[in-house]
């Protein structure tokens, strides 16, 4: 079997898994994300830092390349 392929024109980009299973793209392009530090140790933690870990939050904008780089797909940025 073989795969033609036009010229100037390369495959698909791969959607890296574990990008796409912890960032959401917004509908007017922003990129939330999980706090971390709520899996486990949280006894220390007041009931207003548990609260808010358990928050999404967006990704701040020096941040965005290495998004678009994960998720090439994801319409990161559109308005």
């Amino acid at each position: 079997m073989t795969v033609d392929v036009e010229a100037g024109m390369g495959g698909k980009l791969k959607t890296r898994k574990a990008a796409s299973k912890r960032l959401k793209v917004t509908g007017s392009g922003k990129v939330m994300a999980r706090h971390a530090g709520k899996q486990h140790l949280n006894e220390k933690m007041s009931r207003k830092e548990i609260r808010e870990a358990g928050k999404m939050f967006v990704v701040e904008k020096s941040d965005i390349p290495n998004v678009t780089s994960c998720l090439p797909y994801g319409k990161v940025g559109k308005k």
